[in-house]
């Protein structure tokens, strides 16, 4: 709710009123839409699990709610770039392909090859909003994936419609990264090593799967 009231106030170009009958329908598109955008296993909410599963819910929570503020900024440059009709050039969109592919793979190789390294990383991240919020922002495969899913949209010369889509995306990610975090705190202090072992490697598996379909 406080992402709402925050969009709803805001004075960006692409927010001139809210919450009529085609808001509400974009806004509940995007929450039903949004776990294409958001739920698909990454660097991102693997790594959220790590940290959780490390050091509990709180900081679970504190993660999640620092993943979804890196996916709002990403939201608001993405419906920016795309209703302007510049999402990105054709190399620079190959650029962000190919590092993204290789952030997946990167990533995916350690999980497999490193499971105990990626348990103590998790263990000491202090700051888990902050360092959440920067790893998202700042993540290619991030970035990346917004712009596809909104410039894949019917309505995405729609400023106000996309917008209000975008943020129905938002709102999921709260509840979806939250839901990870929590969920991953509680159950993470009863699993052996040998299972938070197993799980880390086929979390690496299935990135580097990811990673090998993005340059396919």
């Amino acid at each position: 709710m406080v992402l709402v009231a925050v969009w709803a106030t805001s004075q960006l170009p692409f927010r001139p009123q809210f919450l009529d009958t085609q808001d509400m329908y974009f806004l509940l598109l995007g929450f039903g839409l949004g776990i294409v955008a958001v739920g698909v296993p990454g660097p991102v909410s693997l790594s959220l699990i790590q940290v959780a599963t490390a050091q509990g819910r709180a900081s679970g929570a504190r993660a999640a709610i620092g993943v979804a503020g890196g996916d709002l900024i990403l939201s608001i440059i993405a419906v920016v770039l795309v209703t302007a009709g510049r999402s990105l050039p054709d190399g620079a969109f190959v650029l962000l392909q190919r590092a993204s592919a290789a952030t997946l793979l990167a990533f995916g190789a350690v999980m497999l090859l490193r499971p105990a390294a990626m348990g103590e990383r998790a263990a000491s991240v202090s700051r888990p909003f902050r360092a959440f919020l920067a790893f998202t922002t700042l993540l290619p495969t991030a970035l990346g994936g917004w712009l596809a899913f909104l410039a894949a949209m019917p309505f995405a010369n729609d400023r106000q419609s996309l917008a209000v889509f975008a943020l129905g995306v938002v709102i999921l990610s709260v509840v979806w990264h939250l839901f990870l975090g929590l969920g991953a705190g509680a159950v993470g202090p009863r699993l052996t090593p040998t299972v938070l072992r197993v799980a880390t490697r086929l979390g690496g598996a299935a990135t580097v799967g990811l990673g090998v379909w993005a340059v396919s």
